[in-house]
């Protein structure tokens, strides 16, 4: 899990796993849409691809190009978030099991469903509401070792390794 400050430096981050051909089915980034109030917004599909018609459009059709899965949520107390990779399946299910776990939205509901520590989950809904993004990416020992070399080599504010 790893928290960048911006959007510049997420997107940098997940073409750097890109470049490095690493399993992108394995790689989610999260955010918070920035500007939902201010500009026009559309999310639709065309085909087999999300289109996303907005100030940051260019920057997540890219992402989700690369990786397997999207999603647009509007969560309570969070705000708009936009995902992509195999966490939208994790909220999904946390939506769907109508799971809340106290004091988490469902975006910490469905970190603590892959077995990221409740005080961690609440920090990592924080860090969305401050307009921070997350990238998760799981694996096994050597996929995550990998993943943890390719995140220190980019610009992050934080990084974090949890085990299941």
């Amino acid at each position: 899990m790893a928290v960048y400050p911006s959007l510049r430096e997420a997107g940098e981050a997940v073409n750097s796993f890109l470049r490095s051909e690493f399993d992108m089915k394995k790689v989610s980034l999260v955010g918070k849409e920035l500007q939902f109030e201010e500009t026009v917004v559309g999310y639709y599909t065309v085909g087999n691809q999300v289109k996303y018609w907005g100030e940051k459009g260019a920057f997540w059709g890219s992402i989700w190009r690369v990786l397997v899965g999207w999603a647009f949520f509007f969560i309570p107390g969070v705000g708009t978030v936009l995902v992509a990779g195999p966490m939208e399946g994790w909220i999904l299910k946390a939506l769907e099991d109508a799971a809340a776990i106290g004091g988490l939205s469902v975006l910490g509901t469905a970190l603590y469903g892959i077995d990221i520590p409740k005080d961690s989950a609440m920090d990592y809904e924080t860090a969305i509401k401050e307009d921070k993004f997350l990238l998760i990416v799981y694996g096994v020992e050597g996929e995550i070792a990998r993943a943890r070399d390719l995140v220190k080599a980019t610009r992050i504010a934080e990084l974090s390794v949890f085990a299941s």
